[in-house]
């Protein structure tokens, strides 16, 4: 997934969101994009 560029639902463009989402989510290490991922399960498994 890392270093590919997503596409809105429905081929949206997202303006400002996007460039917030590319210039400040970009630049997480693998570590923690390791911890979002295994905290977002977390919550899923609390609260399905």
């Amino acid at each position: 997934m890392r270093g590919t560029i997503g596409v809105a639902a429905g081929d949206r463009k997202l303006g400002l969101m996007g460039e917030v989402a590319r210039g400040g989510y970009s630049h997480f290490s693998d570590a923690e994009i390791a911890a979002i991922l295994a905290y977002l399960k977390e919550v899923a498994l609390r609260d399905p």
